[in-house]
């Protein structure tokens, strides 16, 4: 129906639907925070990685830049045994003793966006409250199942996918065990999906701008040369894009892939949308808008990126800072992402929990954020456990239909169809999985995939889709069939939510409920 309407009437159609699309959005949101939010504190010590980032954001806010924390001297504990060292000063953390920091600068080795926001919530709700640690992870998640709605919505135009989308991504393990722990994953998640939202809403307003201008195009002037072609207005979106992408690298440097995949992304659709109009469609796309599209994005992104060092700049007791001036910082600063950039691409120290990309999408070994024997219920011994675990089912499945999608979007591109919404959710895996494959040697975990976890619950939303799609062309019986089928799937993964929950969110259950739910031998 829509498109058989003036593009003008259509957006007005649109606007009016886009109404209760927030609402299905808001819902999934609500949901979303129901099992993000209660019993934020419930583990009461700095768990896994927590014990850096936690502690990083305190001093971020306290100094202006991460300090060293060390024990005092006359300490009875060993310096040599690291653990013990480490768990002395969390557990003085925990307790509200700050002493241990030294205003010693630290060597880090991430950005400090994601540090800044965790510090944000013990702003709020005190340093020496779980709470406070992780509240703004927990809104953060919150915040990524509202933006996964609002790209379905966009890539759909379907309310009842709109809120499917955003409810498998709300019952996820890995996306609620990242919103409810202090690490920096959960705030690339948050940028990356703005980042494609921003790409994903440039390319709705912008399409039916360029079709009429293509439609109203003459391919040579005046004289009988030819001619680039129309562009397709304004791109703000473009410039959000970046500065998102900015944002997201300032967490994690992973994000960079997706600046470059969203950048690649908006020049393949410039060009498949002039395909078959213009005699010379890659030339033109790549010039009129190709060009353009990156000066709109990579400097924006480049100035979010290094404004969020602003603290690094202003602050001389920061490490690595060792000449003054702008110029000698800035020099400090590149001889600083030198030595970030040779670590991470060294990193190969053994782990229990270690993972690489190859696992990933079947969810093969999930990372132990917690693990504690807490004594007895009644007559059996009982254990608190956070296990970042993907919802098995949502994982298992979403990889299945991914082969159907990539099948579907290339018969799509080559029939010269509409690929748009099949090319997004693979230009989502693309920026956030595939690269990880050219660091199967690197010390890498499960829990990375927090960033995938949305397009997994997109492909799902997206084979419900294409199900129904086929139902409706199809027999009674058959439709019905495959009615019957979706239902169980969707039944099966909110089942499985439930039935996870528990080691998601560190309650106390009996060891034999745990085993219950260590389906296979690499979880434990």
């Amino acid at each position: 129906m829509l498109e058989k309407k003036p593009w003008t009437e259509q957006v007005q159609i649109l606007l009016s639907r886009d109404v209760h699309a927030w609402v299905m959005t808001l819902l999934a949101g609500f949901c979303a925070a129901l099992v993000r939010l209660p019993g934020l504190g419930r583990v009461t010590s700095l768990s896994f990685d927590e014990t850096y980032y936690v502690k990083d954001a305190y001093a971020l806010w306290t100094l202006g830049f991460e300090g060293k924390w060390g024990l005092p001297q006359g300490s009875p504990i060993d310096p040599e045994n690291k653990k013990a060292v480490r768990d002395a000063i969390n557990g003085a953390f925990a307790n509200g003793d700050f002493s241990m920091l030294s205003p010693e600068p630290a060597y880090v080795v991430h950005p400090q966006t994601g540090k800044w926001l965790i510090g944000l919530g013990m702003q709020l709700f005190g340093p020496d409250n779980p709470v406070g640690w992780r509240i703004t992870a927990a809104l953060a998640g919150i915040v990524c199942v509202i933006l996964i709605c609002r790209i379905a919505w966009h890539l759909f135009y379907n309310h009842g996918l709109v809120l499917l989308a955003g409810m498998l991504l709300a019952g996820d393990g890995v996306s609620i065990v990242l919103s409810r722990t202090a690490l920096l994953d959960v705030f690339l998640t948050v940028f990356s999906l703005g980042a494609f939202l921003a790409v994903v809403l440039d390319y709705r307003s912008t399409r039916p701008i360029l079709a009429r201008r293509l439609a109203e195009f003459n391919q040579e002037d005046s004289h009988g040369r030819a001619v680039l072609g129309p562009h397709a207005g304004a791109r703000p979106w473009l410039i959000t894009a970046g500065v998102l992408s900015g944002l997201a690298i300032s967490v994690k440097w992973s994000g960079l892939y997706v600046l470059a995949v969203l950048g690649l992304f908006v020049v393949s659709y410039e060009i498949t949308s002039r395909y078959g109009r213009l005699s010379h469609a890659v030339l033109a796309a790549i010039i009129v808008e190709g060009i353009p599209a990156f000066l709109l994005m990579v400097p924006s992104g480049v100035f979010a990126y290094i404004a969020s060092w602003w603290s690094w700049f202003t602050h001389s007791g920061s490490w690595g800072r060792n000449t003054p001036g702008f110029l000698g910082a800035f020099s400090d600063f590149i001889i600083y992402h030198q030595q970030m950039f040779t670590f991470h691409s060294g990193l190969s120290s053994e782990h229990a929990y270690m993972s690489s990309a190859p696992d990933w999408l079947i969810q093969r070994r999930p990372t132990s954020f917690v693990y504690n024997k807490i004594g007895t219920c009644g007559d059996t011994e009982c254990v608190q456990a956070v296990l970042a675990l993907g919802n098995p089912l949502l994982w298992w499945i979403a990889t299945l239909c991914l082969v159907f999608l990539v099948i579907v979007c290339v018969l799509k591109l080559r029939n010269g169809k509409d690929a748009f919404c099949e090319a997004t959710i693979l230009a989502g895996y693309l920026a956030t999985y595939v690269p990880w494959f050219a660091y199967l040697n690197r010390t890498t975990f499960n829990f990375y995939t927090v960033v995938i976890a949305p397009f997994a619950a997109l492909t799902i939303t997206w084979a419900v889709r294409e199900a129904v799609r086929f139902a409706h062309r199809s027999s009674t019986v058959t439709r019905n069939g495959i009615y019957a089928a979706i239902a169980t799937v969707l039944i099966a993964i909110a089942l499985a939510t439930v039935f996870f929950y528990p080691v998601w969110t560190g309650m106390e259950i009996t060891r034999e409920s745990w085993q219950l739910r260590m389906w296979l031998h690499s979880w434990i």
